[in-house]
């Protein structure tokens, strides 16, 4: 039986979970969680898994974050969107800020420089770039067994 849209964190916290099963699941092509998060920060779209371990080691605090990816989203991890005054539309997250010029990593990875002077609009997005109910294809195994493997020794 699959999570769905609306999983009840006690569900998955009540189990404990299989760090090995965690990791297939992490890695598999169904979690997508390694299309952002790599043990490599320079790698990362989002936080890298050592970065997750150091700030989230307890399993509820995590659990809550990958639930409501946009309760609560670091400033370095708030995606930005960029219009070009040529009308092109740029997603992504801030890497360079300054008066000349604005570089962003967009959700592919791409580092794009733009210089001021080719921006018209900035809008900060109050969403996360992690999707909401990334779990709800999993069962709440699998979910528990994912939690074990970010959590991390």
């Amino acid at each position: 039986l699959r999570l769905g849209p609306n999983p009840l964190p006690e569900t998955i916290l009540d189990l404990s979970g299989n760090r090995d099963r965690g990791k297939l699941i992490y890695f598999s092509d169904n979690a997508r969680c390694r299309a952002c998060h790599q043990n490599d920060a320079k790698l990362s779209l989002g936080p890298s898994l050592p970065e997750i371990r150091k700030k989230y080691p307890k399993r509820a605090e995590l659990l809550a974050q990958i639930l409501q990816p946009s309760a609560k989203i670091d400033e370095k991890f708030r995606a930005r969107t960029i219009v070009t005054v040529d009308g092109r539309v740029i997603t992504g997250l801030l890497l360079e800020e300054s008066a000349d010029k604005v570089v962003i990593r967009n959700v592919e990875r791409q580092i794009i420089s733009l210089a001021t002077s080719d921006i018209d609009q900035v809008i900060i997005s109050p969403r996360s770039l992690m999707p909401d109910k990334t779990l709800s294809d999993l069962t709440t195994q699998e979910a528990a067994d994912l939690l074990e493997f970010l959590i991390g020794e």
